[in-house]
């Protein structure tokens, strides 16, 4: 919750430079002392340029009148295009960098390996609605870049938490998670449930690929 309810101009400035400075929405929210929530909000809100923002801001600085079409059409003749902003979990470059690293490390496996392995995650479901659409100019096969995408993370208010897990032989347990998700309360539902599960689907004993946590 948080305790101020306007951000002030200062904040906003900070948070976009250390976001552009690569630092997570956790690590902002800490130096800032607002919430990841408040965080995230604040860096959607500097992401929506749209045509008529761009027009204003181009006729104030030109002096000269310049139309939301006139912007849309010079942004199509660069090859881009309104398309809708895909949403991606947020995942700071530290992390991209170990999952590379791990994808690289185990993409020759066998398949014998991948059999023995069960993958665990949670993720986020809306009770009421979703979080909407917002539409972006892009260019062809852009669509994954940072700067084209929603970024969103995994504790929000107004939706419920579920954990589950899969392997070759099945899914296991889906678990919903009505705390708030803690680090022993993650490993809780990790020592009880995904080992239910793992002895559910035959393999107990088994290796474990745990998500990397933001």
């Amino acid at each position: 919750m948080e305790n101020r309810k306007e951000t002030t101009i200062e904040e906003r400035k900070l948070v976009i430079k250390l976001s552009n400075g690569g630092k997570s929405l956790r690590n902002i929210a800490k130096v800032v002392g607002r919430s990841v929530n408040c965080i995230q909000k604040i860096l959607q809100k500097c992401k929506k340029n749209c045509a008529p923002k761009i027009a204003a801001s181009t006729s104030n600085t030109l002096g000269r009148s310049v139309s939301a079409e006139m912007v849309r059409r010079v942004l199509r003749k660069a090859d881009y295009n309104g398309r809708v902003a895909r949403k991606k979990l947020l995942i700071g470059k530290r992390n991209r960098v170990k999952r590379l690293k791990c994808a690289k490390e185990h993409i020759l496996r066998p398949q014998q390996f991948w059999n023995e392995v069960i993958f665990s995650d949670e993720s986020k479901f809306n009770i009421f609605g979703s979080d909407g659409r917002r539409m972006v100019w892009r260019k062809p096969n852009t669509s994954h870049h940072p700067k084209y995408t929603i970024p969103t993370v995994k504790h929000e208010g107004g939706s419920m938490m579920v954990f589950g897990c899969m392997a070759v032989s099945g899914v296991g347990n889906l678990v919903f998670i009505d705390q708030i998700m803690h680090k022993m309360a993650y490993l809780n539902i990790l020592q009880n449930n995904l080992k239910e599960s793992a002895d559910k689907l035959g393999h107990t004993g088994v290796e474990f690929y745990i998500p990397t946590r933001q």
